[in-house]
């Protein structure tokens, strides 16, 4: 039997890792969209090389390994950058979450539920794929009190 497939969305600081996790305190299975994109960048050799290719090797640290910080940095005021960034990186993280949704029903005593944190889910059209949407949008206090005024 397939798990309901639950997405979970919201915007930065509005608790999608804490609704996550109070998900898998109650036993649902979970994985985070953000959780692939940072493996894939750290593991995926076509991911690795198309960074590469895009914006040279500006883009990895003193080790070699492609660093986060400078990507953002790259694409925080450049749109057509991101945008080539997420179709990079969002059909190998929907991909991954729907092959993990896939084994989770070929379990033989698979869970009920399945929750996916998902940031961009309306955004790129997303809430389809799951069979419920929980949007957080409640701020976190470290969050609130960090920003500025």
């Amino acid at each position: 039997m397939r798990p309901v497939a639950v997405a979970i969305t919201g915007g930065i600081g509005a608790g999608k890792t804490e609704a996550l996790h109070a998900f898998a305190r109650h036993g649902a299975a979970t994985i985070s969209s953000d959780d692939i994109v940072h493996r894939l960048l750290r593991e995926d050799d076509d991911v690795r090389a198309a960074l590469l290719e895009r914006f040279g090797t500006g883009i990895l640290d003193d080790a070699g390994n492609v660093d986060r910080a400078a990507i953002s940095r790259i694409v925080f005021d450049d749109r057509e950058a991101l945008a080539w960034l997420e179709a990079l990186l969002h059909p190998r993280v929907v991909a991954e979450y729907l092959a993990w949704r896939e084994a989770l029903a070929g379990l033989p005593d698979p869970p009920a539920v399945s929750a996916t944190e998902v940031p961009l889910l309306y955004e790129v059209g997303g809430e389809e794929r799951f069979d419920a949407v929980v949007a957080s949008a409640q701020a976190s206090a470290a969050w609130s009190s960090a920003r500025p005024d």
